[in-house]
């Protein structure tokens, strides 16, 4: 008995861990982007663009400063790593506005302030997607009746000129103009194929080429079959052939396997000559036996002395 129900509790633990897994991939499946046109393209990528640019920046923010001096900002980065950046590709896109919450919200204000305020309204102004919406947006950084200075929104300042490197603002920027324009490459041949296929069904010369082909292919078949059944039956006949040659020589050499040699050497004697010896030998027994149905008939005809 307690065997019995701790291997059910087992099989339940089975089945919930596998409805688990089918849930896990379901979902991620269901939040792949179908993306049908270039205006859905370009939507999807300047949104996570957007969103993976400010990770970007953090990472880059961080890695200037140092984990000491940036202490208080790290914690909001790893949890916008968790809610925002990992599984993305199977995620769907937050809106904007929940990043701009989150930001201000989780110590990093400045970076909603002066990244993504100004991606956003790039988005607004539909700016082409490609390097220059990142690598080309500027903020100015000079103070109140000072000459206007700009700089890019992802400018950290400090005593080294070198302190930002933006190593993950460039590469991630690259990163997502490539695969805008390889989404547009897709859809444009996509479009092209689809147009193709369109105008040749609605060309009567297209038509009539497949009608053609359609008729070749029926007489070509057609000729085929012509050749193909008078081959199978010579093939046929000279199979059924083949078959009683061996059986009838194989059954006459049984019969005559006492007298073979001697009927063999009679054969090359005579000048009749066969194409296969089996019947030869058949000739020769003909023969023997007239020769010895006239001896015999001899014998009786002959008077007794």
């Amino acid at each position: 008995m307690h065997f019995l129900k701790k291997r059910l509790i087992m099989n339940k633990r089975k089945l919930f861990v596998s409805v688990l897994l089918v849930l896990g991939l379901i979902k991620p499946s269901a939040a792949q982007p179908n993306i049908k046109d270039s205006t859905q393209a370009y939507q999807y990528w300047v949104q996570r663009g957007i969103i993976e640019m400010v990770y970007a920046y953090m990472n880059d923010y961080i890695e200037a400063l140092g984990e000491s001096k940036a202490k208080s900002e790290i914690p909001g980065k790893e949890k916008y790593e968790k809610e925002f950046i990992s599984n993305i590709d199977n995620k769907e896109i937050p809106k904007l506005e929940t990043i701009s919450s989150f930001l201000k919200s989780n110590d990093w204000p400045k970076a909603e302030r002066t990244v993504l305020q100004p991606l956003i309204k790039n988005l607004e102004d539909t700016i082409t997607l490609n390097i220059n919406f990142f690598f080309d947006t500027k903020r100015n950084i000079s103070k109140v009746n000072e000459a206007p200075k700009l700089v890019p929104i992802d400018y950290i300042p400090g005593e080294n000129s070198d302190i930002n490197k933006r190593a993950f603002w460039k590469k991630k920027g690259l990163e997502i103009a490539d695969n805008y324009e390889n989404i547009l490459s897709e859809l444009s041949n996509n479009n092209l194929k689809s147009q193709k296929e369109k105008e040749e069904q609605a060309d009567p010369v297209f038509e009539k080429k497949a009608e053609t082909q359609k008729q070749l292919f029926k007489t070509n078949f057609n000729l085929i079959q012509l050749l193909l059944y008078p081959s199978f039956f010579v093939f046929g006949l000279f199979l059924g052939g083949w078959l009683v040659f061996i059986i009838t020589k194989r059954k006459i050499y049984s019969i005559l396997k006492v007298e073979k040699d001697s009927y063999l050497y009679d054969l090359r004697r005579i000048e009749e000559r066969f194409i296969f010896k089996y019947v030869g030998l058949i000739y020769i027994l003909r023969k023997r036996k007239e020769d010895y149905k006239t001896e015999l008939d001899k014998k009786v005809t002959e008077p007794k002395l």
